[in-house]
């Protein structure tokens, strides 16, 4: 105990104080100092963007959906990786509070099991017969599909199938990239709210005046 009133009178004669040792005015008015700089890009807020898609799972569905389709043990098909991962390359993005919102993606996207994937946009049959490639056009990477077994071979009624799941996996796909993009703005946004500037601060070792302006 006497070591930590030692350490709070140092920083009390040195006229700096850290976030927990401030009023609580102080620490509202500390708060808005550091969002403040963030805007500006201070305090690391320059990294926030890169950090925000820095994420193995960032592609990858709920826990819920994938429980929906495959059932709650469908992590062990997966071995403790993401259906969709991850490689962090080409990855651009505009949040939704701007009018021209985009997230392009596609050379960051790596499916890791095909059957899965194709079974999570919802294909019932010819998976196996059908090719994908994502693509970076408008709003979101869109993803396009192509049957590559002869559709003679088919009957009408079949291909007909197959087209309608194919469409309804592109919508399902735009939809899944719409969320990411939520999801990629809350992360981002997380970190100016309160906690975040909190846990900032703490990690940052800020030390500010008596009334909450950062030192240094």
């Amino acid at each position: 105990m006497g070591k930590n009133v030692s350490s709070f009178n140092l920083f009390e004669q040195n006229g700096s104080f850290r976030f927990e040792q401030l009023s609580e005015e102080a620490k509202v008015k500390a708060i808005e100092n550091i969002r403040e700089g963030m805007y500006e890009g201070k305090y690391g807020a320059y990294d926030i963007a890169e950090w925000a898609v820095d994420d193995d799972y960032l592609f990858e569905p709920t826990h819920k959906e994938l429980e929906e389709v495959f059932g709650s043990k469908y992590n062990s098909d997966l071995k403790d990786h993401p259906m969709i991962g991850n490689k962090r390359e080409e990855i651009s993005y505009v949040a939704k509070d701007d009018r021209n919102y985009y997230l392009h993606c596609a050379g960051a996207l790596d499916v890791n099991h095909e059957e899965m994937f194709f079974s999570w946009l919802g294909f019932s049959l010819f998976w196996y017969d059908t090719s994908y490639e994502f693509l970076n056009k408008g709003t979101y990477t869109t993803i396009e599909f192509e049957f590559l077994s002869d559709a003679e071979d088919f009957t009408p009624r079949q291909m007909e199938l197959w087209e309608k799941e194919a469409d309804d996996a592109t919508h399902r796909w735009e939809t899944h990239m719409s969320q990411v993009l939520d999801r990629i703005t809350e992360s981002i946004e997380s970190e100016y709210e309160d906690a975040g500037i909190e846990q900032r601060i703490d990690m940052l070792d800020i030390l500010f005046d008596p009334k909450g302006n950062p030192l240094g």
